[in-house]
């Protein structure tokens, strides 16, 4: 069944908005109607949403490396930890990022073979111009190697791959496609790419460790943030009236909860009011059954909540779902 609701208008003075916030979460009993809009508008908040996007956005990667996460979820400095886990990305990033570029030096070696660029510089010092050059084989001519000293170092059927000796100032006419190759050898490439893919299997290690350690603390850390949004977004609901001297506050609570609420409020002393909903009310739905047919509840809520003043359709969703 639909539990039945009751309207509540509050007035508070400025001032002791916060503490009376603060007391109406203790009671848990209240369900306040936010205005969204001024949630998003509001600088602090917005901070709290990004924060809290970033909690998720972590939970969400940390989850799938995770093997054995820790039940633990103390999290004393929880931007710390934030940090820690950026800089863990941070440094992946830079790795596979110099791991691209290096693919790509390698690509554009591996044709001429291993060696080192020494060499040609001590040719160049010998006083001769050395020119790397690339050329569909049909275009390849024969003549260009006694007129500029060509020397094939490749050819792979499609392409030929061959380097110019000439004197300094030479102009070379040739159809071929110039070469400029990185001031490296093919040996130390491979080997720094081997150090860089051995550095993120390490990070990657590191990030799983740092999954299995922090997951739980991550999640606590989320579900405060949401905590502070939540109060946030409560406490920007108000209207301020009386030249913002006074704070109006609506929210819904549960008729059953109403002695309780009646006997703190009346402890404060502060103004308030109890109406009965309307029909153009956007009434929020509590479901109250007993522990029987609360098991099915989900159900229901998978389909859809009823409208208040509708019918719960869950004590005749049970007897079909178990059979």
């Amino acid at each position: 069944m639909i539990t039945r609701m009751k309207k509540l208008t509050f007035l508070v003075f400025y001032k002791e908005y916060q503490e009376f916030l603060e007391r109406l979460g203790d009671l848990g009993v209240l369900h306040v109607i936010e205005k969204q809009q001024g949630a998003l508008d509001n600088a602090e908040v917005q901070e709290q949403m990004r924060l809290l996007s970033r909690y998720a956005n972590a939970i969400e990667s940390l989850e799938k490396v995770a093997s054995e996460p820790s039940a633990n979820s103390e999290l004393s400095e929880p931007s710390a930890l934030l940090a820690q886990y950026d800089q863990l990305l941070a440094d992946k990033a830079a790795a596979e990022a110099r791991l691209q570029l290096l693919a790509k030096d390698e690509q554009a070696l591996a044709p001429w073979g291993n060696f080192e660029p020494q060499s040609v510089e001590r040719l160049i010092k010998a006083g001769y111009d050395i020119n790397f050059f690339a050329c569909p084989e049909r275009l390849y001519k024969e003549e260009w190697e006694s007129e500029f000293n060509a020397i094939v170092i490749n050819d792979d059927k499609s392409k030929v791959y061959f380097i110019t000796v000439t004197a300094p100032g030479t102009e070379i006419s040739i159809e071929a496609e110039l070469c400029r190759l990185p001031q490296v050898s093919l040996d130390a490439l491979t080997m720094e790419m081997a150090e860089l893919s051995a550095k993120v299997a390490l990070i990657d290690a590191d990030i799983a460790a740092f999954a299995n350690t922090h997951l739980a603390a991550f999640k606590a850390a989320h579900e405060a943030v949401q905590a502070d949004i939540n109060f946030a977004k409560v406490a920007l609901s108000a209207d301020g009236v009386a030249d913002n001297k006074l704070m109006l506050l609506q929210g819904w609570a549960p008729e059953k909860c109403l002695p309780q609420l009646r006997e703190s409020l009346d402890k404060t002393g502060h103004y308030y009011q109890i109406d009965d909903p309307t029909q153009e009310d956007d009434i929020p739905i509590q479901l109250s059954n007993n522990k029987f047919f609360r098991l099915f509840e989900p159900l229901t809520k998978l389909y859809m909540l009823p409208k208040y003043g509708e019918l719960d359709l869950t004590m005749f969703f049970a007897p079909f779902f178990m059979l």
